[in-house]
């Protein structure tokens, strides 16, 4: 049976519209449930199974998104995750591209990866590539001169594209200010390989509470890993060297946390009584850590969530309406969630900063 002969014969079925049933076919949200369970009984009843190809030579669109990275680890999993089930909620399917230049400016072979999204013709990009000093304004060039539409899951605001971020910045002000509210006052610091922006902006935050409270941080203060539980170790142990007198330790993961972690029971210090930790990303295993761990929380659902929610109201846009639309920036508040491991006695429990 053609495909618009069995739309129309669901419809009539289940009095309501076509466009309802292409709705509901299309998994859209603003379909009330009580329609969706009766059109789709009815689709089931029918056996109808839609064309795919043929949907999209209709509407004009793959209903594909490509979602690009620099690497599927932790962070960009959670997102990925979080991302293909707000696509699909939508009626898209999620095609996922690794490009392997986070460290430099695009090569040729990553300039191709963007011309084969489009030969895909996909409808539009989440870009969630690691960004460095390297790389950020290269890419932003390339990515903002598309015809199709791009938002970026970033770590700070861009001006000509569509982006979601969390505020790292803010999250390092958190951790500084909740370790001076807890009376540490000799604050040391792990920071994330500094050619990542998110590094740069945890360690800015960090830096401008410490010089408002009149301690700048000298360079001892601070020591450089590399993301990984055995980099932050090492970090430690320099830090400790160069800086004895730390009593507070601002991690840039909670991956490097548990590095520093296993340092300081090597090295007999006490936390949070001699030292205190604080990490960042509230992996769900921090709160089982001897001693439970402070971190600062990013929300990643909430950044898959409006990475989907902007490209799908992006595409639903004429090609003359996207150009005369300014680029719009939402931008994720991160929470500090207090736990064993900084906070000292007399100093209150366990909480929640924003």
């Amino acid at each position: 049976m053609p495909r618009n002969r069995s739309i129309i014969e669901i419809a009539r079925e289940a009095g309501v519209s076509p466009s309802t049933v292409s709705r509901v076919l299309n998994n859209h949200p603003d379909v009330s449930p009580e329609t969706y369970r009766t059109v789709k009984a009815v689709i089931d009843r029918l056996g109808f199974l839609p064309n795919a190809a043929a949907r999209s030579l209709v509407s004009k669109r793959s209903r594909m998104l490509a979602f690009v990275t620099s690497a599927i680890a932790f962070y960009p999993t959670l997102i990925l995750a979080q991302v293909e089930e707000q696509a699909r909620q939508r009626g898209y399917k999620v095609f996922v591209n690794v490009i392997n230049s986070a460290l430099n400016p695009p090569s040729a072979e990553d300039d191709r990866v963007l011309e084969d999204l489009l030969s895909y013709q996909v409808d539009g990009i989440i870009w969630a590539v690691a960004e460095t000093t390297h790389s950020f304004d290269l890419w932003r060039e390339r990515l903002a001169g598309l015809n199709a539409p791009v938002v970026c899951i970033s770590t700070r605001s861009i001006d000509s594209l569509t982006f979601v971020s969390v505020d790292n910045r803010r999250g390092g002000r958190l951790v500084a200010e909740h370790f001076l509210a807890q009376g540490y006052r000799h604050l040391g610091t792990i920071t994330g390989p500094m050619y990542e922006l998110a590094a740069l902006e945890r360690h800015a935050g960090w830096e401008e509470v410490l010089a408002e409270a009149g301690l700048p941080p000298a360079p001892r203060q601070v020591a450089q890993g590399d993301w990984t539980p055995a980099g932050g170790e090492q970090a430690f142990l320099q830090l400790y060297q160069q800086f004895p007198e730390v009593d507070a330790v601002f991690v840039h993961n909670d991956q490097m946390a548990v590095g520093v972690l296993s340092a300081m029971h090597r090295l007999g210090l006490r936390v949070p009584e001699q030292v205190g930790v604080a990490g960042f990303d509230n992996r769900s295993e921090t709160a089982f850590l001897l001693p439970p761990l402070t971190s600062v929380s990013h929300h990643f659902e909430e950044i898959g969530l409006h990475a989907v929610t902007e490209i799908d109201r992006l595409i639903q846009l004429s090609a003359q309406d996207r150009a005369l639309e300014p680029p719009k920036g939402i931008w994720i508040q991160p929470e500090l969630i207090a736990r064993e491991s900084s906070i000292r006695k007399g100093k209150g429990g366990p909480g929640n900063l924003r």
